[in-house]
C-alpha cells in the first residue's frame, strides 16, 4: 500500500445511512482534504464514486461493490464486528479496521436494559400511560423488584464489549 502524507486528499466513499448524521463535520470546509461521497442502495452516485474510491466507510458491504473498486486501500467497519464484510473479496494490500469506542456505552446499555427487565419498567410505564399507578404495594399480581446482585449473567464474547459488561 503507497504511504500517504496525512493532507493527502482520499475519495471516501461512505455507504452506512448512519453516518450522514455526521456529514457536515466530515465535509466541512477547511477541516477535511478529503473527498467525501455518501450513497447508499440505489443510489446512482454508488457506482461513479467506487471507481474512484480508496476508502470505503460501511457497516456492511457486497463482494460486488469491493470488486468495483479497484483503488480500495481501507475499509472502516462502522461498528465492532466485520461479519459482514466478505473478507474472502478483499483484497490482499487492502486495509480493514472496525470501530473499538463503544464497549463502555454499550456495557451500560446491557446493564440497563436488565435493571429494566428485572422491575418491571415496561409494565410500569405502560400502566402510567393509561392512568393507572401499579406497584407491588397496590397490585398483588405486581411481582416485587429484584436486584442484579448477586446474580448470574451470562455473556457471549468476550471482546471489547463483552468484557466490559464483565466489569
Amino acid at each position: 500500500m503507497p504511504s500517504t502524507s496525512p493532507t493527502t486528499p482520499l475519495n471516501v466513499l461512505v455507504t452506512e445511512p448512519i453516518m450522514a448524521r455526521f456529514t457536515d463535520v466530515l465535509t466541512r470546509k477547511g477541516t477535511s482534504p478529503h473527498t467525501w461521497t455518501f450513497a447508499w442502495g440505489d443510489d446512482p452516485r454508488l457506482a461513479e464514486a467506487a471507481a474512484t474510491a480508496e476508502v470505503l466507510v460501511c457497516s456492511s458491504t457486497t463482494a460486488e461493490l469491493l470488486a468495483a473498486m479497484p483503488r480500495l486501500r481501507l475499509v472502516h467497519v462502522t461498528g465492532a464486528g466485520v461479519d459482514r464484510i466478505p473478507l474472502d473479496a478483499l483484497p490482499g494490500d487492502v486495509r480493514l479496521a472496525n470501530t473499538y469506542h463503544h464497549g463502555r456505552s454499550i456495557a451500560e446499555h446491557v446493564v440497563m436494559v436488565s435493571m429494566m427487565l428485572l422491575r418491571g419498567v415496561l409494565r410500569s410505564e405502560a400502566d402510567m400511560r393509561r392512568g393507572v399507578w401499579s406497584n407491588a404495594i397496590v397490585s398483588d399480581d405486581y411481582p416485587f423488584g429484584g436486584v442484579l446482585a448477586g446474580r448470574t449473567l451470562g455473556i457471549v464474547g468476550f471482546g471489547e464489549i463483552g468484557s466490559s459488561v464483565a466489569r
